[in-house]
C-alpha cells in the first residue's frame, strides 16, 4: 500500500527519535520529528542551504548527518535492518545506474512533523548526489554482509566519544 502525505494532516509513519532515514521503494525519505516546530525551524527546513553526508565509524556503525541553513548538525544511526527486504531490493536496483555525480540521482523526500501532534508541517523533495546514494548502498551492503546487528550500546559508546559536529568534519559526501 502506498502511503499518502499531506501537509496539515496526520503523518502515517511512526518516528522514533529526532529523525530517521527510511527507504520507500526506489527513493529515500528522511522524517524529522520536531516538538512544536517554530516558524524559524520550518523556514530553515525549506531553505536550499542543506548539507548532508554519511559518517561511518570503524565499528561499522553509520550515521546520516544533516544541517539546515545556520542550524546545528544533526545525526541519526542508519542500519539496513531499519528497512524491509522489498525496499532494500528496490533501493539496490535504483542504485545500479548510478556511477558518478553526472548521472541522474534518486529522489529523497524530507518531512517535518510535529512530534506532539503527529501533523505533517512541511515537506520537500531533494536530489542527493549519486555518490551519496552509492555510499549509503555500500554501508547497507557491508552491514548485511557482516550480519552487523543494530547495536544500541555501541551507538551510545560512539555518542560518548564524538559530537555530531565531529562526525560532520569526518563525513563522506560533503
Amino acid at each position: 500500500m502506498e502511503e499518502k502525505f499531506e501537509v496539515g494532516k496526520r503523518f502515517p509513519i511512526q518516528v522514533a527519535g529526532l529523525f530517521m532515514l527510511r527507504l520507500m521503494g526506489r527513493q529515500g525519505a528522511v522524517i524529522f520529528n520536531f516538538p512544536a516546530p517554530t516558524r524559524r525551524e520550518q523556514d530553515q527546513f525549506q531553505d536550499t542551504n542543506l548539507k548532508m553526508g554519511i559518517f561511518q565509524h570503524d565499528f561499522g556503525i553509520a550515521f546520516l548527518l544533516m544541517k539546515f541553513k545556520d542550524g546545528n548538525w544533526m545525526d541519526t544511526p542508519i542500519h539496513f535492518l531499519q528497512n524491509d527486504k522489498e525496499s532494500l531490493s528496490a533501493f539496490y536496483a535504483a542504485c545500479e545506474g548510478l556511477d558518478n555525480d553526472k548521472t541522474p540521482t534518486i529522489p529523497m523526500g524530507l518531512f517535518m512533523i510535529d512530534a506532539n501532534t503527529q501533523i505533517l508541517k512541511q515537506m520537500r523533495l531533494i536530489g542527493p548526489s549519486p555518490s551519496f546514494w552509492l555510499k549509503l548502498k555500500d554501508v547497507y551492503q557491508n552491514q548485511e554482509k557482516r550480519k552487523l546487528p543494530y547495536n544500541e550500546s555501541m551507538i551510545r559508546f560512539i555518542y560518548g566519544q564524538m559530537t555530531s559536529e565531529e562526525m560532520a568534519k569526518k563525513r563522506r559526501n560533503k
